[in-house]
């Protein structure tokens, strides 16, 4: 739960700033569909998905990634 936390907190300040994120936790891997968003931190790690990668391969997603981001 807190985990899900975690990751909620971190899309938000992502949503809304595009400066550096002050995150201090265990380094994220992050799956995103779409474009990377432009973040400086070193512990938060961007991957570029397919929609098709991310709907055949769910095993895979969920057990290599701790968020993903669906970006427009």
């Amino acid at each position: 739960m807190k985990k899900i936390l975690l990751i909620v907190s971190l899309l938000l300040l992502v949503a809304c700033s595009n400066d550096e994120v002050k995150y201090d936790g265990a380094p994220l891997k992050i799956a995103v569909v779409g474009d990377i968003p432009e973040l400086n931190n070193e512990k938060i790690h961007f991957e570029p998905i397919s929609l098709v990668e991310f709907s055949e391969d769910t095993l895979h997603i969920s057990t290599n990634f701790d968020a993903v981001m669906i970006i427009q």
